[in-house]
């Protein structure tokens, strides 16, 4: 309490000396975060932190603006950590929800931030279906018929989504959502990720998804090239069907059902 009358006192003797440190309470600059870190700042639009349950060390961030004497207010408890040392303010996961954080000044300023906290995931969007076929002793007639009945077979058509919500923090494991088009209801279950490699050893991700209806399904998450450009730009999610067409097709090797995406990861 000393100090703080101290330091009013200095304040009062600085403004009779017309100096122009000294200023009106409306002249503080707004308060707002800036992150410790030389990256973007975490915080998103609408003043947003996103967290994950795994990110245990949270992230620090400067506050700026006000006038320096801060107060601090969490509406939940049970989802968030937080701890301000006198230069950086420290924000970590406590608990899955969602909860208001408030920073207050002795002069009026504030800065509100809502901190959500919730598991990771990736969604692919689907944009395309298509099909890769391998067989050297396939005719062209075979090819263009075998793709065509891949394609329209695929119960995931252009609109739908495949959303992997993980559940570990090696981000390994979780649950599955697949919609099959934008309008339909979605089908769940739980999947593993694994890092697989090619007998010419380049990797590949394999995905096995266990269905709610019992059904098993195993996919293998890689790249799409685009034909004129040669970029990867897009993500495919391929889907071994060669099964359903050896019994026609006796020359047929390979097939794939493969749903061309763009990746949304949160």
């Amino acid at each position: 309490m000393k100090l703080k009358y101290l330091m009013g006192g200095l304040v009062f003797s600085l403004c009779t000396l017309g100096l122009p440190a000294c200023g009106d309470d409306d002249n503080y600059i707004p308060i707002s975060l800036s992150c410790t870190e030389e990256s973007a700042s975490p915080i998103g639009d609408n003043n947003i932190l996103t967290l994950s349950p795994f990110d245990e060390n949270g992230y620090s961030f400067h506050i700026n603006g006000g006038n320096g004497v801060y107060m601090f207010d969490c509406s939940d408890d049970n989802v968030m950590d937080f701890r301000h040392d006198g230069r950086t303010l420290t924000i970590s996961p406590k608990g899955l929800g969602e909860a208001v954080f408030t920073i207050t000044d002795n002069a009026g300023n504030y800065y509100t931030l809502t901190v959500k906290v919730t598991y990771p995931a990736d969604t692919y969007k689907i944009s395309r279906v298509t099909a890769e076929i391998e067989g050297g002793g396939l005719t062209i007639n075979d090819y263009n018929e075998i793709k065509d009945r891949i394609i329209n077979a695929s119960d995931i058509q252009a609109g739908g989504e495949y959303v992997f919500t993980y559940m570990n923090k090696e981000l390994t494991e979780g649950r599955i959502t697949i919609r099959p088009s934008a309008t339909s209801l979605p089908f769940e279950g739980n999947f593993t990720k694994r890092t697989r490699y090619w007998e010419n050893g380049s990797i590949y991700t394999q995905i096995t998804a266990n269905l709610t209806n019992g059904e098993e399904r195993v996919y293998i998450l890689t790249y799409a090239s685009d034909e004129n450009s040669g970029t990867t730009s897009e993500t495919a999610i391929k889907e071994d069907v060669t099964n359903a067409y050896t019994g026609e097709y006796p020359m047929l090797e390979k097939a794939y059902c493969v749903h061309i995406a763009s990746t949304d990861a949160q």
